[in-house]
């Protein structure tokens, strides 16, 4: 459950550092088109 995921200290961090590599990911393809 999405909710309970969310409650996890472990995964949010997780998610947050995913969140902030993102933008790199992003401009890193749209860089290479």
């Amino acid at each position: 459950h999405p909710a309970a995921a969310l409650r996890n200290p472990r995964w949010r961090e997780a998610f947050v550092q995913d969140m902030e590599k993102l933008p790199r990911l992003i401009q890193g393809l749209r860089d290479k088109h």
